[in-house]
């Protein structure tokens, strides 16, 4: 990727999320699905993930964040792409994930699809109690 694209696009690093659903009686439905948001300078870009010739470990995969602007005329203003990943099955082990972006990285656990279900149950909870609580303020 040449280094006026890497400089152009700017990962949101809290925004990727790695999923991995394991099927035990249908391995073949069973996924790696990475996600997340990229701030380009316009509407012009294209983003994606694509796996890396070389992983850091054989507990982490590696993705490199690759960047296409189109030839069409787009106005500069700061916009959101989403970039994504699917692999099915998803590789054995794999604890983490990996994004590069030209030489600078960062790393996402992955998570279990029982794991994110959890987490956002709780965090609607915990959401539901706050606004319980500021009515409770006001009344």
């Amino acid at each position: 990727m040449p280094n006026d694209t890497v400089a152009a696009i700017t990962p949101v690093e809290d925004s990727f999320r790695a999923v991995v659903n394991t099927v035990e009686s249908h391995p073949e439905a069973s996924f790696l699905r990475v996600t997340g948001q990229v701030e380009c300078p316009s509407p012009a870009w294209s983003v994606d993930l694509k796996p890396a010739s070389q992983n850091s470990s054989p507990t982490v995969l590696t993705l490199d964040l690759v960047a296409t602007k189109s030839a069409d005329a787009a106005p500069d203003v700061v916009v959101r792409m989403p970039a994504a990943f699917n692999q099915s099955p998803p590789p054995a082990g794999v604890t983490g994930v990996e994004i590069r972006n030209g030489g600078k990285s960062f790393t996402v656990a992955v998570q279990t699809m029982e794991q994110l279900v959890c987490a956002r149950a709780a965090a609607a909870e915990e959401s539901a109690a706050s606004a319980v609580a500021a009515l409770n303020i006001k009344g």
